[in-house]
């Protein structure tokens, strides 16, 4: 199935300490759905020579842009402090 729709796929597990193979995970179950997914935006980023509020709002950004070009979300909303 080739993916068609965009979904961005978000929540707090991206703080735990296998964050990133939770997202992998998510975004392996969009594709079978036949959607792409956009997770962990940060990815791309270096935050070589930069503050870490710096690269919190590099990260933000990142987000957001990936949020505007999705067709449609899927957050995870449990509480930001919650895990």
């Amino acid at each position: 199935m080739i993916p068609t729709h965009k979904v961005y796929v978000a929540g707090p597990e991206v703080f735990l300490a296998n964050g990133a193979e939770q997202m992998r995970i998510k975004g392996e179950m969009a594709l079978a759905e036949g959607f792409f997914p956009s997770t962990m935006a940060e990815n791309d980023l270096d935050p070589t020579g930069v503050t870490p509020f710096a690269f919190g709002c590099q990260i933000s950004a990142a987000n957001e842009r990936m949020m505007r070009d999705a067709d449609f979300c899927t957050p995870n909303l449990t509480p930001f402090r919650g895990i």
